[in-house]
């Protein structure tokens, strides 16, 4: 026979730290439990909390296929919908699916989950995750992450987001991942990275090289982003005189803007991005090469170069605890369009 339970309420309640959670209307639900042949698994309960308030009700679908002799379980036909709702959760409402199959080995330490999809607030990823070792101390997790095509603008609103007022009313209309990750307790990696956003696409490799140091690196390319259509639309100019006074303010402000060394000195990114064209300010650019290069508490160095008005630009900045210096070099710049 199988298993049945209906029902079933558990609460929890903390007055001096203002938790109250509880579990009710657990509902368990089993086909014919017999050894070496798959049953049919149904859960389903409801989670509450005041605070944080939110309440989400929860159903798992699937079928278990057991094997203890060889210690070796499948759950395949998977569904797990989660409807969350409250002052919590982002937008006030979200629905979050869960689909794939299961196999785990525990002999070997061998985790597969395939063709798993999850689909929330207007985004659908897709995976095949292969984890290893994980009966031993070096566990790890390789796989690849597809993140179907969405509308950046359409998920911003669904989470009630405050929307982007930019230049151009159609940025932010589309964009889609495809990259393939390998991770461990103490590093991860996304290579192969293919990145979508409007007319821009971005290849290359991201690192998270230690997460204790947080240490990064990448290298990536983008055949082209023009950033003025993302930036708010320009105000109009109301008057066309000069106030001397405002800008000898303004830049007295400048330079006594003190350099966030802290944050500074806690950065460990290296790394390169080369765009093939680039507008920025009205300014447009081509063969742009940046490159970031700085450990944690050691010098922070940025190299950028690029073509423009028929010359090229070089500029190096570097920073060493509260100290800052620039290096600029123009070469064969065309002057008329200044």
């Amino acid at each position: 026979g199988g298993v049945e339970m209906k029902d079933f309420t558990l609460r929890y309640n903390d007055s001096k730290a203002n938790k109250s959670y509880a579990v009710e209307h657990l509902n368990v639900k089993t086909g014919t439990l017999k050894m070496g042949s798959p049953a049919d698994v149904e859960i389903a309960l409801s989670v509450a909390s005041k605070s944080p308030e939110a309440l989400v009700d929860l159903k798992l679908l699937g079928t278990v296929l057991a094997n203890f002799e060889a210690k070796t379980y499948t759950v395949s036909k998977i569904k797990l919908t989660a409807d969350l709702s409250g002052g919590a959760v982002p937008g006030g409402k979200q629905t979050v699916q869960l689909t794939g199959n299961t196999f785990f080995d525990q002999a070997k330490g061998v985790l597969l989950l395939s063709k798993a999809e999850l689909q929330a607030a207007g985004i659908t990823i897709n995976t095949d995750i292969t984890g290893t070792g994980l009966s031993g101390d070096t566990p790890r997790l390789s796989g690849p992450i597809k993140i179907q095509s969405f509308k950046p603008r359409d998920v911003m609103s669904k989470l009630g987001m405050k929307p982007m007022v930019t230049a151009d009313k159609d940025v932010l209309g589309s964009a889609s991942l495809n990259a393939q990750y390998m991770g461990t307790f103490k590093s991860a990696t996304l290579s192969g990275i293919t990145l979508n956003l409007d007319q821009t696409a971005i290849t290359g490799n991201l690192n998270v090289n230690d997460f204790a140091s947080k240490a990064i690196s990448f290298a990536l390319k983008a055949n082209k982003l023009d950033v003025d259509r993302y930036l708010a639309p320009k105000a109009e100019k109301t008057a066309a005189k000069t106030d001397s006074s405002g800008d000898a303010a303004k830049k007295a402000a400048l330079n006594a803007t003190k350099i966030p060394s802290d944050a500074l000195n806690a950065l460990n990114v290296n790394g390169t991005l080369d765009v093939g064209s680039l507008k920025v300010s009205g300014v447009n650019m081509s063969n742009v090469q940046l490159k970031l290069s700085g450990e944690k508490d050691k010098p922070k160095q940025q190299e950028i170069s690029a073509n423009l008005y028929g010359g090229q630009i070089k500029a190096t900045s570097r920073v060493n605890g509260k100290s800052y210096a620039v290096n600029t070099h123009l070469q064969g710049l065309n002057a008329a369009p200044f």
